[in-house]
């Protein structure tokens, strides 16, 4: 019976024992998530026309965001249009990260915004949209050093008119 009571108080002193960091552990391949956009309707002869996407983004060691080795990794964009098989492909640089966005473990939590100007909306220069009216879909993904892609987020449809 002592000997019950004993294992009992020590397996509590161990469970007790286990520091918790309060941290959380993320996967070593960035993951991406959308949380909003300003507009599904852009006007590409309004130079004030802007699609505004806010995401949130995690990476488990950390190494997605511009850092002191001078190298970018990357946010990819991919402009897809049904029927058209050679979708755009833009690119741009993640933004920098502040060190108080990074945990003790080398992961990193945070969340950002993509700004994308009228002049990425143009219609196809086609018989079918020579109204100058066209729909879109955004593809977005980003990369860290390593080469790892996160998952692809679709937004949209997104509707480009004059």
């Amino acid at each position: 019976m002592r000997s019950i009571k004993f294992l009992g108080w020590l397996m509590l002193i161990m469970v007790a024992s286990c520091k918790k960091t309060g941290e959380s552990t993320y996967s070593k391949i960035p993951y991406l998530s959308l949380i909003s956009q300003n507009t599904d309707v852009i006007r590409y002869m309004d130079t004030a026309s802007v699609l505004s996407l806010k995401f949130n983004f995690t990476d488990g060691d950390g190494n997605i965001a511009k850092r002191d080795a001078g190298i970018d990794t990357s946010i990819v964009v991919l402009v897809l249009r049904e029927g058209d098989t050679s979708s755009l492909r833009h690119v741009f640089p993640m933004p920098m990260v502040e060190s108080n966005y990074f945990q003790k473990n080398g992961g990193i939590k945070a969340a950002m915004m993509l700004d994308m100007p009228y002049y990425f909306f143009y219609p196809r220069q086609d018989s079918l949209h020579s109204s100058g009216l066209d729909t879109m879909h955004l593809g977005i993904y980003i990369q860290d050093y390593d080469g790892n892609r996160s998952d692809t987020v679709i937004v949209g449809p997104i509707y480009s008119e004059p």
